[in-house]
């Protein structure tokens, strides 16, 4: 019986583990107390993560759909990669390599995004999307719009004397993918920092706070507007920090004249004394750490309302202090392996998104609009885009159209079962990783190596992608052992040749963060200073400011206001369900409505209601939140077929910076069940 070190890999957190391994099989994890960010804690996913590895319902060998699409046969990983290759190799002579796409769901790692990109640039096609429109785009085009490019922005709770939490539950989403966050929060209020929850669902870290606002979903950019107003009028901004550092104040406090305090309230749900509380509270309590996740992120002005908030972190002097935001340095890898082959065509959400990374959202009107130009194969690795992209009903319909689909993959996800190939992937106990998360209060980076033989066939991601470039005789494409040979060739290009795979397997710390050094030494904005008027986003055709508004569109026919994503602890987005230990924790998908609605829908815990919007309909079980938004159903996202909340978001409200998909501010119609 040995013990090794490893990270786990199911969500962002990247925690360090130990794994005891006994015949050749894992028995045992525990956290690594050595690892800083997660100090020996791993949470339930972690724990059981084992029972992921030897899940007797895994996928171990290649599968290929029956003619009459009735199931799967099996089939060899030689004949698999063949006919593969014969169909891509066509599909690249009728219509060019960007009718190729290339899906990478949350669980492709650093070694797998980097083996990935080197394939498609060989092969020739532009069209590799990850979640990152899905995810983080708003927030970075927003921040980055403000603060500039060169650094990774994180707030520092562990300082902080007010702590703002804006459409985020860290004790169960873990934010800015850091284990400890809640602890370091709850730490700080031990320490006399106040915490402040702005969150249309009173979930259990809301219940901590000092004060709850439950917004109206869709009206974020009200309430911020409103904050930056009264703070101006009442002359809390800080000045001095504003005249050194800040460029464009004016143009702001010109664009609030007319702004009227008085419709804050009616389309917020916030009473206008509450929202005067905190004002006063980010006014005159410094330093303040002002942060926000997905629950602003995922409507369609995401990227303003980052702006705003971007804004009144700036006018209070909260940029680049301790307690503040801060800016996190990181090293640039190279993690292109020596492939620099230039691609002509434009990614098909360019045109649309042209600041945007990727863009996953804009798959289905490539396929069934053929806009841009068609997508006629895709190929997906450890994603499940039937369960995570809007509007199922059009995904589903546009993953049948393509004359090729191919999923690599643990299980038979939705997205697996109308594949015409369906390929046996690893766990993270199966492959070597690197490990590297600017997003840390510490700047921890780690690699890891395989524990375990791949099970059964199953394979590596970057090595089919390898053997599948080989069979597809793409010329130039590297060849590597394993991982440690990859990750020695990153670090070489990446100018650290000291840095040696082998030996960080227990982790290495670069450094804790550091304050200051943006406002000492400049940001990397094109004025060198904080823009609150954004040039740039003005140049390529976009609002210069943020401006207030309200995105969900309710009406007498969708009166109410659904939001959608609410983290689950057992489960990973769509993963785990399947597995019993996991799935006992949470049996089923249930709808939060507040003691108002459940009073006017003459319902009770445990009853079923139907939620309609304009793209569908599902049926739901309830649980009433005391102190939740009056007019807001909250329904988690993940779950599979008639329970898949997707069916009810529409795809065309998405956020028109970012491409992002509006999953939190959806109009729609609540009735009791019959």
């Amino acid at each position: 019986m040995i013990q090794k070190p490893t990270v786990c890999q199911i969500c962002g957190c990247y925690c360090s583990l130990l794994a005891t391994i006994e015949n050749d099989r894992i028995v045992a994890v525990e956290g690594d107390p050595q690892a800083p960010h997660n100090r020996g804690d791993i949470c339930v996913k972690g724990k059981m993560s084992p029972n992921i590895l030897y899940a007797p319902d895994r996928i171990l060998q290649p599968l290929k759909k029956k003619k009459d699409g009735t199931g799967f046969s099996p089939i060899t990983w030689d004949d698999a990669l063949s006919e593969i290759s014969e169909k891509l190799l066509k599909i690249k002579s009728d219509y060019g390599a960007e009718a190729l796409a290339i899906y990478r769901g949350r669980s492709t790692r650093f070694i797998d995004r980097a083996v990935i990109a080197a394939f498609a640039q060989l092969f020739g096609t532009p069209n590799v999307t990850g979640v990152w429109t899905l995810c983080v785009g708003p927030k970075i085009i927003g921040y980055r719009a403000t603060f500039g490019s060169s650094a990774f922005p994180m707030s520092d709770f562990r300082n902080a004397k007010l702590i703002v939490l804006w459409g985020t539950n860290p004790a169960a989403s873990r934010m800015h993918r850091y284990f400890k966050l809640p602890q370091d929060i709850r730490s700080a209020i031990n320490k006399g920092a106040e915490l402040v929850i702005v969150d249309p669902r009173k979930h259990r870290f809301a219940k901590e706070a000092h004060l709850h606002l439950p917004i109206n979903p869709g009206t974020d950019t009200y309430l911020i507007m409103a904050l930056i107003k009264l703070i101006i009028d009442q002359g809390w901004m800080d000045n001095e920090y504003i005249r050194k550092y800040t460029t464009g104040f004016d143009r702001l406090v010109h664009a609030l004249e007319n702004f009227d305090l008085n419709t804050v309230a009616a389309s917020t749900g916030i009473s206008l004394d509450s929202i005067k509380e905190l004002a006063k509270k980010i006014g005159n309590v410094k330093p303040a750490a002002i942060d926000r996740r997905e629950g602003v992120i995922h409507q369609v002005n995401g990227t303003q309302i980052s702006r705003a908030l971007a804004n009144l972190i700036a006018i209070t002097g909260n940029a680049d202090i301790p307690g503040g935001l801060n800016f996190t340095a990181w090293p640039n890898w190279d993690n292109s392996l020596g492939i620099k082959e230039k691609i002509d065509v434009p990614p098909i959400w360019n045109s649309q998104y042209p600041l945007a990374l990727d863009g996953a959202e804009t798959l289905t009107d490539a396929i069934l609009d053929e806009k841009p130009y068609p997508i006629r194969a895709m190929i997906n690795i450890s994603g499940n885009p039937m369960s995570s992209l809007p509007n199922t009903k059009r995904v589903r319909e546009a993953l049948n159209k393509l004359e090729l689909l191919v999923v690599d993959d643990l299980f038979m996800t939705e997205t697996a079962e109308i594949a015409d190939y369906v390929l046996p992937g690893v766990t993270f106990y199966e492959k070597g990783e690197f490990h590297t998360e600017p997003l840390k209060p510490e700047q921890w980076i780690q690699t890891t190596e395989p524990l375990v033989e791949p099970l059964g066939e199953s394979k590596p991601e970057w090595r089919f992608f390898i053997e599948l470039s080989n069979h597809l005789g793409l010329k130039n494409f590297p060849e590597f052992s394993g991982e440690d040979e990859i990750l020695n060739r990153v670090f070489l290009d990446s100018g650290l040749p000291d840095l040696d795979s082998a030996a960080l397997r227990r982790g290495i710390n670069l450094g804790l963060m550091t304050f200051e050094t943006l406002l000492e030494n400049g940001f990397s904005t094109p004025s060198g200073k904080i823009e609150i008027y954004s040039d740039w986003l003005e140049q390529i055709g976009y609002p210069p400011l943020p401006f207030a508004e309200d995105t969900c569109s309710c009406n007498d026919r969708y009166p109410y206001r659904l939001t959608t994503g609410a983290r689950i602890d057992a489960f990973y987005h769509s993963q785990h369900r399947n597995i019993p230990e996991l799935r006992k924790l949470c049996p089923r998908p249930e709808a939060e409505i507040s003691t108002q609605m459940a009073s006017r829908l003459n319902v009770k815990n445990g009853d079923f209601i139907v939620v309609k919007t304009e793209w569908g309909k599902m049926t739901i079980r309830v649980k009433i939140i005391h102190g939740m938004n009056p007019n807001t159903i909250s329904i988690p996202h993940g779950w599979p077929d008639r329970d898949n909340v997707n069916y009810l978001v529409g795809d065309t409200l998405r956020d028109n910076i970012a491409g992002t998909p509006a999953y939190k501010a959806v109009p729609c119609n609540v009735y009791k069940s019959e």
